[in-house]
């Protein structure tokens, strides 16, 4: 599980995520479902659910290519003209959800429209928080 302290800057939460990122480039997908899950829509997912939906993926930045594989964020070019990588709080409330944050994904060495989800969730310390993977999707 990814622990994160109540009043991680945003910055920090997008670092926190260009780890999970850094795993899936190595195509380590049991370290990061260890690390922040996989919970699309309630569903408790598997490490092979991160693969293949990674792997499904197709789009017009991509024309003709059928095998995806996330890749360096620190080398990726061109594609996606506008890479998502942000952070949304959430006013307090009784659901423990603390927020949500979005990162478009490189795949094949270019920005992609394919984001990675996550959900910053309280936990029962009052001073921490977990990161956990919501959902792949484009």
């Amino acid at each position: 599980m990814m622990v994160l302290e109540h009043d991680v800057s945003d910055a920090a939460v997008i670092s926190s995520i260009r780890d999970v990122v850094d795993l899936l480039a190595k195509q380590e997908y049991e370290a990061v479902f260890k690390l922040v899950g996989y919970t699309m829509a309630g569903i408790t997912a598997s490490a092979s659910w991160i693969e293949s939906d990674i792997k499904r993926y197709r789009s017009e930045l991509y024309p003709g290519i059928s095998e995806f594989v996330v890749s360096d964020w620190r080398a990726a070019q061109e594609g996606n003209p506008n890479p998502k990588q942000e952070v949304v709080r959430y006013k307090e409330n009784s659901s423990g959800l603390f927020g949500a944050a979005s990162f478009h994904l490189p795949l094949n060495g270019k920005w992609s429209d394919l984001s990675a989800d996550f959900i910053l969730v309280q936990l029962n310390s009052e001073s921490r928080i977990s990161l956990k993977l919501e959902e792949i999707c484009s």
